[in-house]
């Protein structure tokens, strides 16, 4: 019985050293997580008399992939008689599929949140503040691009005796590289004051566990 146990077990964490792109993918889109925008700048209390209405916020729906990918990029397994290694690497890019909220949403108040926090004018002020304001704009803000991608791996190994057996699992994800293109046009009167393109990227930090 002790010998059926030890091959069942064996086998078990052979497989479990053998995770594959299909099974991590829909493990990340069954862990659907929430963006949180990083308020990091400096608070400017300082506002000019200059109002901004933020008339829309619009996502291509070409602009983030819809599914998840992920692609093993390296990766073996050593069966021995007492201890079992393995080791694998994925590259991960992230579709709308992981993200718990619209992105339009997160867009839109997470601009309007940073307006107010370090911008020199007025956001969607109020009617009263609108009034006493000495120029009037409307900003459109739209989403041509917007990509996630990191690599994590997965390596483990198990020691099998007679008598007992330990084993260990280790994960490491990232660092993700987000990458945003964004176009934003300001108007005065319906006319076109500036109709520029913004690049930007950024680089998070390794997750580990």
């Amino acid at each position: 019985m002790r010998n059926y146990l030890l091959l069942f077990l064996l086998l078990t964490l052979t497989v479990v050293g053998c995770s594959n792109n299909k099974s991590l993918a829909s493990n990340l889109k069954n862990r659907k997580q929430y963006l949180h925008y990083v308020h990091d700048s400096n608070i400017n209390n300082e506002k000019n008399r200059i109002a901004v209405t933020l008339d829309s916020v619009r996502i291509h729906n070409s602009a983030m992939t819809d599914s998840t990918k992920v692609q093993k990029t390296n990766g073996y397994v050593i069966p021995l008689l007492l201890i079992n290694f393995w080791d694998y690497s994925y590259e991960c890019d992230l579709g709308k599929d992981v993200v718990a909220e619209n992105l339009e949403d997160f867009f839109t108040e997470s601009f309007v949140n940073e307006s107010k926090r370090s911008g020199d004018f007025l956001i969607n002020p109020s009617d009263s503040l609108l009034s006493e304001c000495e120029a009037e704009y409307n900003l459109r803000i739209t989403v041509d691009s917007l990509s996630v991608k990191g690599p994590y791996s997965y390596k483990g190994n198990a020691i099998i005796t007679p008598y007992a057996y330990a084993y260990s699992i280790y994960e490491i994800a990232g660092p993700a590289v987000a990458k945003c293109v964004i176009n934003a046009q300001l108007q005065k009167n319906e006319q076109i004051v500036i109709d520029k393109r913004f690049k930007t990227s950024q680089i998070s930090a390794f997750l580990k566990n």
